[in-house]
């Protein structure tokens, strides 16, 4: 899904996501992603979304962004339980 960018060790992930579980998806395979890379190499991802996915996720800004992704980890916190 991501590009990586040697020089500054990010890879950069667009995601298509078009709902709140496609998100989750696509930033668990980062997490997945940065989770078996090399500890000793400093790595980061940045996940960018289209225009269109923050106008359907309604995450046009940083507070709107973070109630979705709260809610999506209440949500999965609860179907875990």
């Amino acid at each position: 899904m991501a590009p990586y960018d040697v020089a500054s060790n990010i890879r950069q992930a667009l995601t298509a996501a078009t709902d709140l579980a496609a998100l989750a998806a696509d930033v668990a395979a980062e997490v997945a992603a940065l989770a078996a890379a090399d500890p000793e190499a400093p790595a980061t991802t940045l996940i960018v979304l289209p225009p269109r996915a923050v106008t359907l996720l309604r995450a046009g800004s940083f507070d709107a962004f973070m109630e979705g992704a709260v809610a999506g980890a209440e949500a999965e916190a609860t179907a875990g339980a």
